[in-house]
């Protein structure tokens, strides 16, 4: 489970489909208006993530429907 956040669009969550240190695959709940080259955080929850973790930058490079691509703006190794 995951946390999008856009300061036009708000915040909702969404569900991981996969993840590697380059970025993410989410699917989300409801229809939303993303596109590819959109920036937005992304903050990772659930068993075994550190809550105070803080919301990673990312950039949407899929957007399929409801199934979303993001890239990691940032290295994951630069964290």
């Amino acid at each position: 489970m995951a946390s999008l956040s856009h300061p036009l669009l708000g915040t909702t969550t969404c569900d991981i489909q996969d993840m590697s240190v380059s970025g993410v695959s989410i699917k989300l709940d409801e229809d939303l208006k993303f596109f590819v080259m959109m920036e937005l955080d992304v903050k990772i929850r659930g068993e075994g993530w550190d809550e105070s973790m803080p919301a990673l930058p990312v950039q949407v490079t899929r957007v399929d429907k409801r199934n979303i691509g993001l890239e990691f703006i940032e290295s994951c190794e630069d964290i």
